[in-house]
């Protein structure tokens, strides 16, 4: 991996493990309102951090099945064009 800095250390082991942890509760209790703080987290890091998804890619791939994940748990809670997109992705 790069030694590039990001601005939350999401290419840490325990921070992916945490963050999946997270995901499978919410889906076993259909929260999505937990679901909905991942996705605007991981919107916000990707906007402070524009080349994870190129310097870490195998990360932004789990990271990114997480996105899906929680997109469809907190559709409910999102803005009507994010939740179109939603659906045509």
């Amino acid at each position: 991996m790069p030694g590039k800095s990001l601005t939350i250390p999401l290419d840490k082991p325990s921070v992916l493990a945490d963050w999946r942890a997270a995901i499978v509760q919410a889906e076993e209790f259909d929260d999505g309102k937990d679901a909905e703080a991942f996705v605007q987290f991981y919107e916000n890091f990707l906007k402070a951090n524009p080349t994870f998804p190129t310097d870490y890619a195998d990360l932004a791939e789990e990271y990114d099945d997480l996105y899906s994940r929680s997109l469809w748990l907190a559709l409910p809670y999102l803005n009507e064009k994010t939740g179109y997109a939603v659906f045509e992705q």
